[in-house]
């Protein structure tokens, strides 16, 4: 004997959740592409000091704005010295550096051929397209005696 009741109990519970989930899906797409102030890319990153231009695996379309916000933790370029969030030791400014003009174990960042200071925050608008890389400012060749590391929050918009 069939029991014609609970089979269309369930077909219409089917129905409703197969209902629900495409509007769960179209509705994450409407908010997402009409939204212009959620970020097109948004990642926490821990950079390495000891690691000339570290690859944040972040691609930056030419002409889009992002932002570089120091979140947490400290290094130095050298152990056993004073450490530092992204502002560097306001001290040494020293000509031989990664980015010359900037601190020491200042935040530094690359977009193709675009050098730059980040500090502990950047916003700006890419002049190229290309990869971000972020790095302690330091002297090349010199990373290997650096100790710590920062957590920084990329938004690209």
């Amino acid at each position: 004997m069939e029991n014609k009741p609970l089979t269309l109990i369930i077909a219409i519970l089917g129905i409703f959740c197969l209902g629900y989930g495409f509007y769960l899906l179209f509705q994450e797409e409407l908010t997402s592409t009409n939204n212009p102030n959620k970020p097109l890319i948004q990642k926490r990153i821990t950079i390495p000091s000891t690691e000339m231009w570290y690859d944040t695996g972040i691609d930056i379309p030419l002409g889009r704005q992002y932002e570089i916000v120091y979140y947490s933790g400290k290094w130095t370029n050298l152990k056993g010295t004073d450490v530092t969030d992204g502002l560097g030791k306001h001290s040494d400014n020293r000509k031989s550096l990664i980015v010359p003009g900037g601190y020491l174990s200042q935040l530094a960042g690359k977009i193709g051929k675009d050098i730059f200071i980040v500090g502990n925050n950047r916003v700006a608008e890419t002049s190229e397209a290309g990869r971000l890389y972020l790095s302690i400012n330091d002297v090349p060749k010199t990373f290997h005696d650096n100790e710590g590391a920062l957590d920084v929050l990329v938004q690209v918009k």
